[in-house]
């Protein structure tokens, strides 16, 4: 069981995306920054993918925040609205023909019904099991089960979702699409499941590095911090978490960056989490310029799982290594 995927940001979904800070589609009390898309999609489609390595487990599960002003009852909607993938293989879609939703795949399809209403800000979490024998796909919104598709196949379990949004509007209106909390598990389900994104604050126990940590707060801005001497450390504290209080229940602390090694000086970054001024390291690694994704699922200082008490006093902080 893992965590595979954990986003709300368009720089964490990519595609077409852009920026929401309003209040369809997000909790600001969880996500500061939620992604959006607008557009009349019709014929053409357009939207983000979520892909994920493939898990280890015969389930995987997708776990989602959605809002739209679409409404899913105008007739000649004749497309779909996700698709699930197996490599290039469809495992499940969300069909629409004149107005008649379902979940399909293999020939088969679930019994019709809504999967959204316009203006209503929806949880949505999907199981996908591929079991070597069948597949079958529920579809959970707002924790209660909407739809279920099954049928044979030997199909291996999912690796991409993919948003299209392909002719499901009703005319040349355009059309604005919400998400935030997008999660994927391996074996893990994601029902109840909340995602709270932290920014890096202020500059905290060590600044080595050449730049501030508000340097890392907006993706794409051009700016950064950099190190060109082994064994310099830089951290910072976290933006304040709004969300309930919770003891040991937090499932993981997800850790994201975007790196690069220079021409010279040290090649490597190890991340690390300075909790109770004691500095735990993680795993070294060579920065490529592409993501890099550190799940820690306990407190690395404590050995137990986190308490939203620890996010306060919590650092975290990058060790130029040669």
């Amino acid at each position: 069981m893992a965590i595979l995927f954990v986003g709300s940001t368009p720089s964490d979904l990519g595609g077409i995306t852009t920026n929401n800070t309003n209040s369809p589609g997000r909790d600001p009390n969880f996500t500061p920054l939620g992604s959006r898309l607008d557009g009349d999609f019709s014929d053409v489609g357009g939207g983000f993918s979520i892909i994920t390595e493939p898990p280890t487990s015969n389930i995987v599960w997708y776990h989602f925040i959605f809002e739209t002003n679409q409404d899913t009852t105008y007739s000649y909607i004749d497309g779909h609205w996700f698709t699930i993938y197996s490599g290039s293989t469809i495992v499940a879609r969300m069909d629409a023909l004149n107005s008649d939703w379902s979940l399909t795949g293999g020939g088969a399809a679930s019994a019709n019904f809504f999967p959204f209403a316009p203006n209503v800000q929806t949880t949505y979490d999907i199981k996908v099991e591929c079991d070597g024998t069948n597949v079958t796909v529920t579809m959970y919104m707002s924790g209660a089960v909407a739809a279920t598709l099954t049928y044979a196949s030997t199909v291996s379990p999912p690796n991409r979702l993919s948003f299209d949004h392909f002719d499901i509007v009703w005319n040349t209106t355009d059309r604005a699409y919400y998400y935030s909390e997008c999660i994927v598990t391996d074996n893990e389900a994601t029902i109840g499941w909340r995602l709270a994104t932290f920014t890096p604050g202020a500059a905290a126990t060590y600044s080595d590095w050449d730049g501030t940590p508000a340097n890392l707060v907006t993706f794409g801005d051009g700016l950064g911090i950099a190190s060109n001497v082994a064994g310099q450390k830089e951290s910072w504290n976290l933006s304040t978490y709004l969300g309930p209080a919770s003891t040991g229940n937090v499932r993981a602390v997800v850790n994201k960056m975007i790196a690069s090694a220079g021409l010279s000086g040290p090649t490597q970054i190890t991340p690390f989490v300075r909790h109770a001024a004691t500095d735990v390291d993680g795993t070294t690694f060579t920065p490529n310029g592409e993501l890099y994704v550190e799940v820690l699922d306990t407190n690395p200082q404590t050995g137990l799982g986190w308490d939203t008490a620890d996010f306060a006093t919590l650092e975290i902080g990058v060790k130029s290594t040669a």
